[in-house]
């Protein structure tokens, strides 16, 4: 297996989330460690660094890291060149820091102009202040920005998925943050810490899921005759395919012994222009699809006009019988580099 790769388990889902939710939490980290054992440096006045300006700094650094870093895995993923799949990632990093502050500022000054009075003026530039009636703005618009990087860089590709996920992510770290430092813990070192691991983690579940395209099937044959041989079902250039299988000697993907149950042309197994995977019985002998909780009969039937098919996911298993020997394979996705 390429140690580069997820395999195409239960954990590729949460895989990217958990990635993006400890890259926020480093984030938090790092300015916890910058504020508390360093203090105010030189540095601050380069930045206009100042209590009104810390939360825009502090989001603004969280969404840069989260574009960086999702485009990092995508590139690392994919295999691409190193220098390209840095400067990607840096180049939606950079745009997105300076768009996350001038966005965040934009908010606060609209906001500042229209809803607070001066009366309300002090409370609202209390930096400890954590209620969402005065933040949740700053973190949506900072939730939005760390996805535009990103979306940019991959040219507008998954525009539903960078501009809702951006913007729940955002919604939801506010909301995690304002419930633990106002309601569950009131701890102002630990909200912040799990707010940014929640937007993190919702990030990486809804911005960019590990893609299909990834991954190509694979026919492994389980009987004790052939056990563990396997083909691929996929070409070279992601366009449909179709691979038969049988005990006719010629011509075909994968031939199997007719002495175990298989007839001359018994299935296939196709794949789409869209990466969606399918088996066809083409054998009036006994031909089984099983996976859990189901079990499917495709023997061809003469009186139907087209053989009889069903989709397939990673783990199914067929079986190929004529009545008294029975031959198993089974259907599985691997990541593409695997051989």
């Amino acid at each position: 297996m390429n140690i580069f790769l997820i395999p195409h388990t239960w954990i590729r889902h949460i895989s990217p989330a958990l990635i993006m939710g400890s890259a926020a939490l480093i984030v938090w980290w790092l300015w916890l460690t910058y504020l508390v054992v360093y203090g105010r440096t030189f540095f601050d006045m380069f930045l206009l660094y100042n209590t009104g300006t810390h939360g825009s700094y502090f989001l603004a650094s969280v969404a840069a890291t989260l574009a960086f870093t999702t485009i990092l895995q995508e590139g690392s993923l994919y295999r691409r060149p190193v220098f390209r799949r840095i400067g990607l990632a840096v180049a939606a990093g950079f745009f997105t820091w300076l768009y996350t502050l001038f966005s965040v500022w934009f908010v606060q000054w609209i906001f500042w102009s229209i809803f607070v009075t001066e009366g309300m003026a002090g409370l609202y530039e209390d930096p400890s202040l954590t209620t969402l009636r005065y933040r949740i703005l700053q973190w949506i618009a900072a939730g939005w920005c760390s996805s535009t990087g990103p979306m940019l860089v991959r040219r507008g590709e998954g525009f539903f998925n960078h501009f809702f996920g951006g913007i729940v992510s955002g919604g939801i770290g506010a909301a995690v943050w304002h419930y633990c430092g106002y309601n569950l813990f009131q701890d102002y070192y630990l909200a912040p810490a799990l707010g940014v691991f929640a937007w993190g983690f919702t990030y990486g579940l809804f911005v960019w899921p590990i893609p299909k395209d990834l991954y190509a099937g694979w026919i492994r044959v389980l009987s004790d005759h052939r056990y563990a041989y396997r083909i691929p079902i996929d070409h070279e250039d992601g366009t449909h395919s179709e691979r038969f299988i049988g005990h006719f000697p010629r011509g075909l993907d994968l031939f199997l012994p007719v002495d175990k149950g298989v007839a001359e042309l018994h299935m296939s197994v196709l794949v789409d222009d869209d990466h969606n995977y399918a088996v066809r019985g083409l054998s009036v002998w006994p031909t089984m699809t099983r996976r859990f909780l189901e079990s499917i009969d495709l023997r061809y039937d003469p009186t139907r006009p087209a053989p009889l098919q069903t989709t397939l996911s990673s783990g199914d298993r067929m079986s190929m019988s004529d009545g008294v020997n029975t031959t198993h394979v089974e259907f599985v996705l691997l990541p593409k580099e695997e051989r």
